[in-house]
């Protein structure tokens, strides 16, 4: 039996795994998409929500939600989206992160970002951000202590104890880190 057996290492996404943050590469992405693909009514759309994020005028959550029901995922939009993602990779936590795993543990990412993107990007079990309407109509996120409940209920169903947490964000994985014994907190300098 290696030493990690039965432990389980929650993973953050963005700002942990990835410098930065993959819903802003994903929009970004998805500009670009619209532009080259001339779809200027939700480009318009996406444009006006940004500027009212801005402007305060809608929270982030509203924001979320409603651009990323007028992307279309398309092979060119995933394509880009991966290569920029996969540039801004942690090379320090990916290493810390097949430590983990060499020992033992299983490795699960925990993030709020878009669980509809996350296979692009990371090739394992993960809990994510339900964008889908119809599965998701609360529009609730994977973070904070819905994101410790979707964690522990993974923990649970495959006989695990939450073990380690990785993050860069103390306040939105406060519940998170309080439940693991290790926690790792990483800040990247710009």
């Amino acid at each position: 039996m290696s030493e990690g057996e039965g432990f389980l290492l929650a993973l953050d996404l963005d700002g942990t795994y990835v410098r930065g943050n993959t819903l802003h590469i994903y929009i970004r992405c998805g500009l670009r998409d619209m532009w080259r693909r001339r779809r200027i009514v939700p480009l318009a759309k996406c444009m006006l929500l940004l500027a009212a994020r801005k402007l305060h005028l809608v929270s982030h959550r509203k924001m979320k939600f409603d651009i990323f029901g007028l992307i279309e995922p398309t092979k060119e939009l995933q394509e880009d989206f991966e290569e920029r993602v996969w540039k801004r990779e942690s090379p320090e936590i990916l290493e810390l992160v097949t430590e983990y795993h060499d020992k033992g543990y299983c490795v699960l990412l925990a993030t709020a970002a878009p669980a509809q993107y996350v296979p692009l990007i990371w090739g394992a079990d993960y809990v994510a951000t339900d964008m889908d309407e119809r599965t998701n109509p609360g529009r609730v996120e994977c973070r904070g202590e819905e994101k410790l409940r979707r964690v522990e209920e993974y923990a649970s169903a495959r006989g695990l104890r939450l073990k380690a947490a990785i993050t860069d964000d103390a306040k939105d994985d406060a519940p998170l880190l309080g439940a693991a014994e290790e926690r790792i907190l990483v800040k990247y300098h710009s």
